[in-house]
């Protein structure tokens, strides 16, 4: 398996070690002469402000939570607020209950109506 690692700095994190910088991995990418192309994988940018929902594999590699499902941009509005986007996915999404085929929704709001959803919920699971 291929990844390209990304050394990325964190302004704000909701749960994990607190970490001024750290590194994910994402499939696919070029090495010694060999490419690796995998559906799905979130494209990143240098300089772009992302927010990323992650998980730690066994070995140590920390990857992005359903691929670009998992990675929102942050831009700001004409108003000036913080606004979060997802495209929606183009890749076969499936039911996790019925195991049918389903089509992903885009994501637009609010980065303070994101933030509230997440505190409300990690709230919620320490309860």
């Amino acid at each position: 398996m291929i990844y390209t690692h990304w050394r990325i700095q964190v302004a704000e994190r909701w749960k994990g070690e607190a970490a001024s910088s750290m590194e994910i991995v994402t499939p696919g990418g070029t090495t010694n002469g060999r490419r690796l192309v995998f559906p799905g994988t979130p494209a990143l940018a240098e300089g772009t402000e992302y927010v990323l929902f992650l998980w730690t594999s066994k070995s140590k590699l920390t990857h992005v939570i359903g691929l670009s499902q998992g990675l929102f941009d942050l831009k700001v509005d004409g108003t000036g607020n913080p606004i979060l986007s997802r495209p929606a996915s183009t890749e076969v999404m499936l039911d996790p209950k019925t195991h049918r085929q389903v089509d992903d929704e885009p994501v637009l709001m609010r980065l303070s109506d994101f933030n509230g959803r997440i505190r409300r919920v990690l709230g919620a699971a320490r309860q």
